[in-house]
Protein backbone atom coordinates (compact mmCIF):
# COMPACT_ATOMS: atom_id res chain seq x y z
CA UNK A 1 0.00 0.00 0.00
CA UNK A 2 1.32 3.40 -0.92
CA UNK A 3 2.27 5.52 2.07
CA UNK A 4 0.30 8.73 2.38
CA UNK A 5 2.27 11.93 2.74
CA UNK A 6 0.23 12.79 5.86
CA UNK A 7 1.76 9.77 7.66
CA UNK A 8 5.31 10.99 7.11
CA UNK A 9 7.01 12.58 10.17
CA UNK A 10 7.00 16.35 9.85
CA UNK A 11 10.75 16.38 10.45
CA UNK A 12 11.19 14.88 6.96
CA UNK A 13 10.81 18.46 5.76
CA UNK A 14 14.34 19.06 7.02
CA UNK A 15 15.73 16.05 5.17
CA UNK A 16 13.99 17.05 1.96
CA UNK A 17 15.22 20.64 2.28
CA UNK A 18 18.75 19.39 2.95
CA UNK A 19 18.56 17.24 -0.17
CA UNK A 20 16.94 19.72 -2.57
CA UNK A 21 18.40 23.04 -1.38
CA UNK A 22 21.71 22.10 0.25
CA UNK A 23 22.34 19.38 -2.36
CA UNK A 24 23.14 16.67 0.17
CA UNK A 25 23.19 13.14 -1.30
CA UNK A 26 21.02 10.48 0.34
CA UNK A 27 24.14 8.77 1.69
CA UNK A 28 25.23 11.87 3.63
CA UNK A 29 21.74 12.44 5.01
CA UNK A 30 21.66 8.83 6.16
CA UNK A 31 25.03 9.14 7.92
CA UNK A 32 24.39 12.50 9.60
CA UNK A 33 20.84 11.77 10.74
CA UNK A 34 21.44 8.06 11.44
CA UNK A 35 18.50 6.94 9.33
CA UNK A 36 18.56 3.96 6.93
CA UNK A 37 18.75 4.98 3.29
CA UNK A 38 15.77 2.77 2.50
CA UNK A 39 13.65 4.77 4.95
CA UNK A 40 14.78 8.07 3.44
CA UNK A 41 13.99 6.85 -0.08
CA UNK A 42 10.56 5.71 1.10
CA UNK A 43 9.82 9.07 2.70
CA UNK A 44 11.09 11.07 -0.27
CA UNK A 45 8.98 9.00 -2.66
CA UNK A 46 5.89 10.32 -0.91
CA UNK A 47 6.94 13.97 -1.18
CA UNK A 48 5.53 15.74 -4.22
CA UNK A 49 6.99 19.24 -3.84
CA UNK A 50 9.86 20.09 -6.17
CA UNK A 51 10.28 23.84 -5.75
CA UNK A 52 10.75 24.72 -2.10
CA UNK A 53 11.89 27.79 -0.18
CA UNK A 54 12.48 28.70 3.45
CA UNK A 55 8.77 28.74 4.23
CA UNK A 56 8.70 25.03 3.49
CA UNK A 57 10.42 24.19 6.78
CA UNK A 58 8.25 26.23 9.09
CA UNK A 59 7.04 24.02 11.93
CA UNK A 60 4.11 23.94 14.28
CA UNK A 61 5.78 23.23 17.61
CA UNK A 62 2.69 21.44 18.92
CA UNK A 63 2.86 18.84 16.14
CA UNK A 64 6.44 17.71 16.72
CA UNK A 65 7.60 15.15 19.26
CA UNK A 66 10.11 12.33 19.70
CA UNK A 67 9.77 8.57 19.32
CA UNK A 68 11.86 5.52 18.54
CA UNK A 69 11.80 4.42 14.91
CA UNK A 70 13.44 1.04 14.21
CA UNK A 71 17.06 1.38 15.38
CA UNK A 72 17.26 5.16 15.62
CA UNK A 73 15.57 7.86 17.63
CA UNK A 74 14.07 10.70 15.71
CA UNK A 75 11.27 13.24 15.73
CA UNK A 76 7.78 12.18 14.74
CA UNK A 77 4.20 13.19 15.45
CA UNK A 78 1.73 12.63 18.25
CA UNK A 79 3.93 10.53 20.52
CA UNK A 80 4.63 12.88 23.41
CA UNK A 81 2.32 15.26 25.21
CA UNK A 82 2.50 18.93 24.41
CA UNK A 83 3.74 19.49 27.96
CA UNK A 84 7.08 18.05 26.83
CA UNK A 85 7.60 20.64 24.12
CA UNK A 86 5.61 23.71 25.06
CA UNK A 87 7.17 26.93 26.26
CA UNK A 88 7.48 27.37 30.00
CA UNK A 89 6.08 30.88 29.57
CA UNK A 90 3.35 31.57 32.10
CA UNK A 91 0.65 34.18 31.87
CA UNK A 92 0.15 36.71 34.66
CA UNK A 93 -3.04 34.94 35.81
CA UNK A 94 -1.20 31.61 36.12
CA UNK A 95 1.51 33.23 38.22
CA UNK A 96 -1.03 34.89 40.53
CA UNK A 97 -2.91 31.62 40.88
CA UNK A 98 0.20 29.84 42.13
CA UNK A 99 1.09 32.78 44.39
CA UNK A 100 4.66 32.91 43.18
CA UNK A 101 6.70 35.87 44.37
CA UNK A 102 9.08 36.99 41.62
CA UNK A 103 11.46 39.87 42.24
CA UNK A 104 13.13 39.81 38.83
CA UNK A 105 12.08 42.53 36.37
CA UNK A 106 9.64 41.59 33.63
CA UNK A 107 11.98 42.98 30.99
CA UNK A 108 15.52 44.36 30.84
CA UNK A 109 14.93 46.86 28.05
CA UNK A 110 17.28 45.52 25.39
CA UNK A 111 17.23 42.79 22.75
CA UNK A 112 18.94 39.54 23.68
CA UNK A 113 18.66 35.79 23.15
CA UNK A 114 20.42 32.74 24.58
CA UNK A 115 20.49 29.02 23.87
CA UNK A 116 21.20 26.04 26.13
CA UNK A 117 21.61 22.34 25.27
CA UNK A 118 18.86 20.31 26.91
CA UNK A 119 19.21 16.70 25.73
CA UNK A 120 20.39 14.93 22.53
CA UNK A 121 17.24 16.02 20.68
CA UNK A 122 16.28 19.40 22.12
CA UNK A 123 17.77 22.80 22.85
CA UNK A 124 16.27 25.53 25.02
CA UNK A 125 16.14 29.15 23.85
CA UNK A 126 14.95 32.30 25.60
CA UNK A 127 14.77 35.90 24.43
CA UNK A 128 13.61 39.47 24.89
CA UNK A 129 12.79 41.66 21.90
CA UNK A 130 11.69 45.23 22.51
CA UNK A 131 9.16 45.49 19.73
CA UNK A 132 5.59 45.11 20.93
CA UNK A 133 2.85 43.55 18.80
CA UNK A 134 5.33 41.86 16.48
CA UNK A 135 5.43 38.32 15.17
CA UNK A 136 8.77 36.77 16.03
CA UNK A 137 10.39 34.58 13.37
CA UNK A 138 12.96 32.17 14.80
CA UNK A 139 15.39 30.50 12.40
CA UNK A 140 17.32 27.53 13.78
CA UNK A 141 20.64 26.82 12.06
CA UNK A 142 22.89 23.76 12.04
CA UNK A 143 26.47 25.04 12.15
CA UNK A 144 28.35 21.81 12.91
CA UNK A 145 30.56 22.12 9.82
CA UNK A 146 30.52 25.96 9.87
CA UNK A 147 28.08 25.95 6.95
CA UNK A 148 25.14 27.72 8.68
CA UNK A 149 22.54 25.33 7.29
CA UNK A 150 18.94 26.41 7.85
CA UNK A 151 17.43 23.68 10.02
CA UNK A 152 13.92 24.83 10.86
CA UNK A 153 11.77 27.94 11.26
CA UNK A 154 9.49 28.62 14.23
CA UNK A 155 7.25 31.56 15.09
CA UNK A 156 6.14 33.17 18.33
CA UNK A 157 3.77 35.99 19.28
CA UNK A 158 5.65 36.62 22.52
CA UNK A 159 8.39 39.24 22.53
CA UNK A 160 9.62 37.91 25.88
CA UNK A 161 9.48 34.15 26.18
CA UNK A 162 11.29 30.82 25.90
CA UNK A 163 10.90 27.61 23.96
CA UNK A 164 12.04 24.00 23.84
CA UNK A 165 13.18 23.43 20.26
CA UNK A 166 13.08 19.80 19.05
CA UNK A 167 16.08 19.89 16.70
CA UNK A 168 16.05 16.10 16.54
CA UNK A 169 19.76 15.33 16.07
CA UNK A 170 22.38 14.45 18.72
CA UNK A 171 25.94 15.76 18.67
CA UNK A 172 25.30 18.74 16.35
CA UNK A 173 25.93 22.47 16.78
CA UNK A 174 22.90 24.78 16.64
CA UNK A 175 22.09 28.44 17.10
CA UNK A 176 19.03 30.62 16.55
CA UNK A 177 18.45 33.94 14.83
CA UNK A 178 15.48 36.16 15.65
CA UNK A 179 13.66 38.37 13.15
CA UNK A 180 10.58 40.58 13.16
CA UNK A 181 8.38 41.47 10.22
CA UNK A 182 8.52 45.10 9.09
CA UNK A 183 6.81 46.25 5.92
CA UNK A 184 6.54 42.71 4.63
CA UNK A 185 10.27 42.09 5.11
CA UNK A 186 12.21 40.31 7.83
CA UNK A 187 14.44 42.47 10.03
CA UNK A 188 17.24 40.75 11.94
CA UNK A 189 17.17 41.44 15.68
CA UNK A 190 19.44 39.09 17.65
CA UNK A 191 21.38 35.83 17.50
CA UNK A 192 21.95 33.26 20.24
CA UNK A 193 25.20 31.60 21.21
CA UNK A 194 26.08 28.24 19.64
CA UNK A 195 25.30 25.03 21.53
CA UNK A 196 26.02 21.37 20.80
CA UNK A 197 23.43 18.71 21.56
CA UNK A 198 24.84 15.83 23.66
CA UNK A 199 25.59 12.45 22.10
CA UNK A 200 22.96 9.77 22.55
CA UNK A 201 25.58 7.06 23.10
CA UNK A 202 29.20 6.78 24.32
CA UNK A 203 31.93 7.53 21.83
CA UNK A 204 34.32 4.78 20.76
CA UNK A 205 37.10 6.43 22.81
CA UNK A 206 34.96 6.38 25.95
CA UNK A 207 34.18 2.72 25.47
CA UNK A 208 37.90 1.93 25.01
CA UNK A 209 38.84 3.94 28.12
CA UNK A 210 36.40 1.91 30.17
CA UNK A 211 38.75 -1.06 29.76
CA UNK A 212 42.02 0.70 30.54
CA UNK A 213 41.89 -0.92 33.98
CA UNK A 214 42.48 -4.25 32.24
CA UNK A 215 45.88 -3.15 30.94
CA UNK A 216 46.82 -1.76 34.33
CA UNK A 217 45.88 -5.02 36.09
CA UNK A 218 47.79 -7.01 33.51
CA UNK A 219 50.93 -4.95 34.21
CA UNK A 220 50.56 -5.32 37.99
CA UNK A 221 49.94 -9.04 37.60
CA UNK A 222 53.09 -9.44 35.51
CA UNK A 223 55.21 -7.53 38.05
CA UNK A 224 53.75 -9.53 40.92
CA UNK A 225 54.42 -12.82 39.13
CA UNK A 226 58.02 -11.74 38.50
CA UNK A 227 58.58 -10.91 42.19
CA UNK A 228 57.01 -14.18 43.35
CA UNK A 229 59.14 -16.22 40.95
CA UNK A 230 62.28 -14.47 42.12
CA UNK A 231 61.42 -15.38 45.70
Amino acid sequence: MKEKSSSIPEIVKILWYRHKVDNWPIKKISEVYNIPKSTIYRWFKSIKEKNIDENYIKFDIDKISIRDVQEYTFISENTLSREYLKSSFQTEKEIQKKEIQVNLPERYGFDYSFALPLDPYRIFIYWEINKDDSEIIIKIFDDTENEKLLHMILTSNYTISNMYVPVGIPDRVFFAEFYIKEGGNLKFVTRTNKVRTPRNSPSSDEITNMYNWYNIDQTIFSISSFIINRL
